[in-house]
């Protein structure tokens, strides 16, 4: 009868032109009868570590040099861990809460979100080694993934020269990157963390000069998101509508 079964993939192309959108992945590269595949949350691939990421390694190196175990000593630790073969385990995003009382709850996450259980268990070895202080438990866990569709609806000058489906594309790598930045516990203000829609939209205006208009219909609102979330693009789909003129 119908089941399913969580499956790894590797890319066949290195980078960020490997980054799949939610619902991109549909093939088998070996068919198998009565057998269907497709990717619940986007699968982003990253390219070689650019400079400002080495910038922030290297600050938060200072961090992991203290015996009082700061922030950012939980941080150089998790983005460092690497697994058994050398391997980078890809970590980019880390969140970190204390409970007064010697806890320290350490959430991290990749670009795509969560971390599985094996290299959750490296990281955990790691940061009791490298960064635990004494009388201090810190806890390391995967950040749960917050899955976020987005259904938007653009207006732009036909002088840019795209099709519907190249500006869609474009929009959805660049959704993509928005969530694959987006903090864990999203943005705090006002003591609420949020992924504000403000945030999606003027993403979507950046993909293109010709854009002059941008409507977002999902979400409807700002999202409300707990600090152990790591938010992730859902399904991205847009209406494109193509107006004439606009000589940029």
């Amino acid at each position: 009868g119908p089941s399913t079964a969580m499956v790894e993939v590797r890319a066949v192309e290195l980078g960020s032109e490997s980054t799949s959108a939610a619902g991109e992945i549909t093939k088998l590269v070996t068919t198998l009868s009565g057998v269907t595949v497709t990717n619940e949350d986007a699968l982003v691939g990253t390219n070689p570590e650019d400079d400002d990421a080495l910038k922030r390694r290297c600050l938060d190196r200072t961090g992991a040099l203290s015996p009082n175990g700061p922030r950012d000593a939980y941080a150089y630790v998790a983005r460092n861990t690497t697994r058994e073969n050398g391997d980078a385990i890809g970590v980019t995003r880390v969140a970190t809460q204390a409970d007064g009382a010697g806890r320290v709850n350490v959430w991290v996450a990749t670009p795509s979100g969560g971390v599985d259980s094996s290299d959750l268990e490296r990281i955990d070895q790691a940061m009791k080694e490298q960064a635990e202080p004494l009388a201090v438990n810190a806890v390391v866990e995967s950040a749960s993934n917050l899955s976020i569709p987005v259904t938007y609806e653009l207006w732009m000058y036909s002088s840019a020269g795209l099709t519907s489906g190249q500006v869609d594309k474009l929009v959805s790598d660049a959704v993509t990157r928005l969530f694959q930045t987006t903090p864990i516990g999203g943005h705090l203000a006002g003591g609420v963390r949020r992924l504000y829609v403000s945030d999606l939209a003027s993403t979507i205006d950046s993909v293109r000069p010709e854009i002059f208009r941008v409507a977002i219909t999902e979400p409807s609102a700002d999202i409300p998101v707990l600090i152990n979330q790591a938010p992730v693009a859902g399904t991205i789909s847009g209406t494109v509508h193509q107006v004439a003129g606009g000589g940029l």
